[in-house]
């Protein structure tokens, strides 16, 4: 009989490191992705605050 060898791939992990700038960068876009109203387009921003202001006048 023909003995069966069974193949083993070994996969090596490798690191891919970035330089600092291209981190940066990342932490900077993270940062505004928090930002209240950074889903909205500067017009409805625009229009929520007025919104905001009209309620509060409204109330006096």
């Amino acid at each position: 009989m023909l003995e069966q060898r069974q193949k083993t791939f070994v996969l090596t992990p490798f690191v891919v490191a970035y330089p600092e700038v291209v981190e940066a960068k990342q932490s900077q876009a993270a940062a505004k992705a928090r930002k209240p109203g950074s889903h909205l387009s500067k017009d409805e921003a625009t229009r929520e605050v007025l919104q905001r202001i009209v309620q509060r006048v409204k109330k006096i």
